[in-house]
Parts: C-alpha cells; structure tokens; sequence
C-alpha cells in the first residue's frame, strides 16, 4: 500500500507549463537581426566620404584644366610680331636703296625677303583662325629715331655699319615680340610658326655679324 501523506510536510507545486503570458512578468529585449547597414555603419560612412572627396576632386580638376586652358589660343601678342616685321621691311628697303655697300645690300634683302614671307605667313595663319589685324597698328613700331640716325649716318659716310646695327637691334626686338607670343599660346601651328622664324631672325643676326 501507498504511504499515507505526512499532513505536517509542505505540499509540491508540480512543475507548471510554460505561461503564455510570462513575458508580461519577465520582459526580454528582442534580439537585433543582423544587418549590413546596422552592422558596418562606420564602414558606410568612410565610404560616403571617400566617393564624396573623389567628386570634389574631379570638379576642382576640371575647373582647374579650363582656368588653364583659358579660352583657347591666343593670338594678340602676334599683332606685335607683324608690327615688327613692318619695320624690318621699312628699314631694309631703306638700306636698300641708300647703301652701295654689296654686305649691306646683301644684308637688307635677306632681311627683307625673310620679313615678308613670314609676314604673310603670320598674316595667313590669323585669317585661318578669323582674326582680324587692323592695318593702322603695323605702323606703330616705326621709328623716327632710326630715320634719324640713317640720315645723320649717310652724312658722315657711316651708314653702312649704323644700317647693320640698327637691323641687329631690330631683330633682336623681333626675336622678344616672337617669344611672347610663343609663350602666350597661339595655338600648335602657330607656336610652330614663331618658333621657325626665331630661328630665322637668328640667322639674319648672324649673317650681319658677319659683316659688321
């Protein structure tokens, strides 16, 4: 037979099922499901930060090749090469006319030759590119101090050494007015159209050293 129950001890509680309402009483803070975003926030934003930087770069570079760039080539400063061209011819033609001197007459129509082909080289190069040259400022590099100087040399029988140190000076300028406008850019042919008749004025210089 079964024991008879102790009516002094404490009674079981039997074991009692789950209560559907315990999370009520013994509250739990949902687990967070794993995220791409959640998860690699600091990670998202270095990025943000790297593609934002990167734009920024790109316009400023951009801006920077156009202030560079400018508005395309630059022709003004070939105005003052046909300035000086027109005076070399000015001044040769002179030359050639008041020297008997076979150097000096050598001379003049070797400047004046050069200075006229480059001339309408010059001349050819800004019309293919639709610049206009007003006609009144070739003239403005005339010089009434070399006039004066041929005339005085003519009279005291020294024109033939003044005309060369005159056409030397002359070049020489010529030479600065082909640099600046090489340094300003007039476009590929137009660079290299400077740059060949520099090298032609060299010639002329070195070919009045010659005889001085």
């Amino acid at each position: 037979m079964p024991a008879a129950p102790n009516p002094g001890a404490p009674m079981q509680q039997p074991p009692n099922p789950a209560n559907p309402y315990d999370f009520i009483f013994n509250p739990q803070l949902p687990s967070k499901k794993p995220s791409l975003i959640a998860g690699g926030g600091s990670t998202t934003k270095r990025v943000l930060v790297a593609v934002t930087g990167l734009v920024i770069l790109v316009i400023l570079a951009a801006v920077l090749m156009s202030v560079l760039k400018g508005a395309g080539p630059n022709f003004a400063p070939m105005t003052v090469v046909l300035q000086e061209q027109t005076e070399l011819i000015r001044v040769s033609a002179a030359g050639q006319l008041a020297s008997n001197n076979q150097d000096t007459l050598e001379l003049a129509t070797a400047v004046q030759l050069s200075m006229i082909s480059a001339e309408q080289q010059v001349n050819t190069y800004l019309a293919q590119n639709k610049q206009k040259v007003n006609p009144a400022l070739l003239g403005l590099k005339q010089s009434k101090l070399t006039d004066t100087e041929l005339a005085n040399a003519q009279a005291n029988s020294t024109y033939d050494t003044t005309f060369t140190s005159i056409i030397q000076n002359d070049l020489a300028s010529y030479q600065e007015a082909l640099r600046a406008a090489y340094k300003a850019d007039p476009g590929v042919k137009g660079r290299k159209l400077m740059n060949t008749e520099f090298g032609n004025a060299a010639l002329l210089i070195q070919q009045s050293k010659q005889q001085s």
